[in-house]
C-alpha cells in the first residue's frame, strides 16, 4: 500500500495514508485510545512530522500520546529469537544509531548512541 518516505512529500502523503488505513480497518478517531510514535533516533525532518502529526492526532481524538524509540521498536520484534537483540540504523554520513537489549526480561542493555562506520571498520581491519 503506501509508503511514507522521508523525503519532501512526506508531510502530503502521511494524513491521507493514516485516512486510508483507518477507512480500511473500519475504524473511527473515537475508537482509538492510544497515538504511538517513533521519537528517534532518525533524520529530523521524518521525526519532526510523525510527531507533529501523532501530537495533533491524539489531540483531536483526545487519546494518549507515547513516544517509543526507533531503535527499541525495531528491536522489540525479535524478543523472541534469541537472548540479545541488537538494532542498527543507518543515521547517514557514514554513521549508524546502535543500541542492545536483553530479551527476558525485556531491558535496554546499551543506551542509544550514534557511531562512525568508517572508524569501526578501520579498526576491525586491525584486528
Amino acid at each position: 500500500r503506501g509508503i511514507v518516505t522521508d523525503g519532501p512529500r512526506h508531510v502530503e502523503e502521511l494524513i491521507p495514508l493514516i485516512e486510508e488505513l483507518l477507512t480500511e480497518m473500519s475504524v473511527v478517531g473515537a475508537e482509538i485510545d492510544r497515538v504511538v510514535v517513533g521519537v528517534g533516533p532518525g533524520q529530523f525532518n521524518g521525526l519532526r512530522v510523525g510527531v507533529t502529526t501523532a501530537n495533533m492526532l491524539a489531540r483531536v481524538w483526545q487519546c494518549e500520546l507515547v513516544g517509543v524509540s526507533t531503535l527499541e521498536a525495531l528491536a522489540w520484534q525479535y524478543r523472541t529469537a534469541a537472548d540479545e537483540v541488537v538494532s542498527l540504523l543507518d543515521a547517514r554520513r557514514s554513521a549508524a544509531y546502535f543500541s542492545r537489549y536483553a530479551a527476558q526480561p525485556w531491558s535496554q542493555q546499551r543506551p542509544e548512541c550514534m557511531f562512525d562506520i568508517d572508524e569501526i571498520a578501520a579498526a576491525s581491519a586491525g584486528a
